[in-house]
């Protein structure tokens, strides 16, 4: 039992990983430039 949660919680975490690197790319090109939307709604 306790493997399949592990499993599960690496998974979970890897698709998080890869939502997000995704969501940031597709929403921002140049993160570290003051033009990036999701700096904007930050400060």
């Amino acid at each position: 039992m306790l493997d399949v949660i592990l499993v599960g919680a690496i998974i979970a975490g890897a698709v998080y990983l890869l939502y997000r690197n995704l969501w940031k790319k597709k929403h921002c090109s140049g993160c570290n430039s003051q033009d990036c939307p999701t700096r904007k709604m930050a400060s």
